[in-house]
């Protein structure tokens, strides 16, 4: 017994501290070259702090092992001196932490004394519910591996901050195009316009006889159509085109007093047109007249006969000496008789 405590060997010894932790001593060491007593390893062991303990055996039969891994091996005596063999009778103490479940941590996580060490973006104690920040992305986001993916119109750690006026999309890169507006959404770009402007873009001023905003309001003053496009006041033409306004006030007057719309221009552009083709129906009467008035005719004048054929073509006169003994006394200047219808005397 005595030689067994004294002798240097490798020692095990597994026991606690005053707190309760669980503490193993090793020392390694070959029987009767390397290691330490059994009262040297007592002392050891105080020194650890620890409270209660048991040695194992020592020498060749105390192995350790650690997750695992051998910290050391029993061995004995061989026939070859050169090497060292298994024992075949020893006592072996297993150590290991605790387990985590999973034991993988969901693939998110390193197990270390049975507690899942997360990684980042990732729930303890199993690591299998992502979860970003404090508010979660804020409900306007998508949490990921890299952190909030924030939606269309927000940004942050957390998605809660809107986009900067005139900005808007996807992490807020793309600039509204608006006039006239308070900006555009966040989400979507469309243009919010001030009140008295309407449009796509809020570049058109409101119609006459609607004011505010987006111009879905009609205007109510009953002395005139048009009314402030901003307030809707009735005492201010602001911005309105004075042609439109007339146009609106004429129709509202003849409205209001049953009248019949004035036509005077259409009329007179109706009479212009009846007397032009008057003239015109005139003109070509009085050619067709013309024309059968000039076809051939005899006069004959100071007792000679002269004969105008068409007049469209060179004039001839053709003169007639008349024999003695015709009659031309019953003839005037102004009467013509067929040549046929000369009688002798």
């Amino acid at each position: 017994m005595d030689h067994f405590a004294n002798i240097l060997s490798a020692r095990t010894a597994v026991g606690h501290d005053k707190d309760g932790n669980v503490v193993l001593v090793q020392v390694d060491g070959k029987s009767s070259t390397d290691g330490v007593s059994l009262y040297d390893m007592e002392i050891l062991l105080k020194e650890f702090g620890l409270v209660n303990a048991i040695n194992l055996d020592g020498g060749g039969s105390s192995t350790l092992v650690i997750n695992g891994t051998t910290a050391n091996y029993p061995y004995d005596s061989c026939d070859d001196q050169n090497f060292a063999c298994d024992r075949k009778v020893s006592t072996v103490l297993c150590v290991h932490s605790p387990y985590c479940d999973p034991s993988d941590c969901n693939g998110h996580g390193t197990c270390s004394m049975g507690e899942c060490l997360c990684e980042k973006n990732w729930l303890p104690p199993k690591c299998d519910q992502l979860f970003c920040s404090k508010t979660n992305c804020s409900n306007k986001g998508i949490c990921t591996n890299e952190g909030c993916m924030c939606h269309p119109g927000f940004l942050g750690e957390d998605c809660n901050e809107s986009c900067l006026d005139g900005w808007y999309g996807s992490m807020c890169t793309k600039q509204c195009e608006c006039y006239n507006s308070l900006g555009c959404d966040p989400i979507t770009g469309s243009c919010k316009c001030k009140s008295g402007f309407t449009g796509e873009k809020c570049q058109n001023s409101c119609p006459v006889g609607f004011f505010g905003v987006n111009c879905h309001l009609k205007c109510q003053c009953n002395q005139s159509c048009y009314c402030d496009p901003i307030t809707g006041g009735c005492e201010v033409l602001h911005n309105a085109s004075f042609y439109e306004a007339a146009i609106c006030e004429a129709e509202k007057i003849i409205r209001q007093r049953n009248l019949i719309k004035d036509n005077v221009g259409e009329r007179r552009k109706w009479y212009i047109t009846m007397v032009i083709l008057g003239i015109i129906t005139a003109a070509c009467l009085a050619s067709f007249l013309l024309l059968m008035f000039c076809s051939c005719s005899c006069y004959c004048q100071n007792e000679q006969l002269l004969c105008l054929k068409n007049e469209r073509k060179p004039q001839k006169k053709y003169r007639l000496q008349l024999p003695s003994g015709y009659l031309s006394d019953s003839l005037s200047d102004s009467e013509t008789v067929p040549m046929q219808n000369l009688q002798k005397a």
